[in-house]
């Protein structure tokens, strides 16, 4: 029973220190938010990540300075370089407990960009294989077109030549007449 109760009550302060920092988070956030447009923008980020009271929120998920600008790319889902400010506080709050979850986030949107790019390409192959494949069809079709004439002009010289062959064996054999 008490293990349980231990259990609960760490879990309940874990709860209180998260929305802590979430409240504290909004706070620098609002601060922040020079253009009072509701989102953070690069520099206003920048300038927030300065403040003495981000870099002790910072150390208190384990996050270093340098690592922030990652959380901002992260957050950034669309890479506008403009975010709402409940999603910086969301992804603060993401980020709380082991370090190594900054890791998998940005792994998880690197992949996530790698298949946005893979499936573009995929789709301009496919165009550029139908493309070739049409032209394919229509050199086929002019090829049997050509051979079809090409077929048909050996028959008429065939059948000229044979004419002409025909008119000569006459004239030979008018000739010794004439004379």
């Amino acid at each position: 029973f008490t293990g349980v109760f231990v259990e609960a009550a760490l879990a309940q302060a874990d709860i209180d220190k998260t929305m802590s920092l979430a409240g504290c988070i909004s706070k620098l956030c609002h601060q922040g938010d020079v253009s009072n447009d509701g989102y953070i923008n690069v520099e206003e980020w920048k300038r927030i990540c300065q403040s003495e009271d981000m870099n002790k929120i910072l150390k208190e998920i384990d996050l270093d300075v340098s690592e922030a600008d990652i959380l901002y790319e992260l957050v950034d889902v669309d890479g506008v370089e403009r975010v709402a400010m409940q999603e910086v506080i969301t992804g603060f709050a993401r980020m709380r407990g082991q370090a190594r979850s900054l890791d998998v986030m940005l792994l998880s949107r690197q992949t996530q960009s790698f298949i946005k790019e893979s499936l573009l390409r995929h789709d301009y192959a496919r165009r550029l294989l139908l493309k070739l494949d049409s032209g394919v069809n229509i050199l086929d079709k002019y090829m049997l077109s050509l051979e079809s004439e090409v077929s048909s002009i050996k028959e008429q010289l065939s059948q000229d030549g044979t004419k002409e062959a025909s008119m000569m064996k006459t004239r030979v054999q008018a000739e010794p007449n004439a004379r």
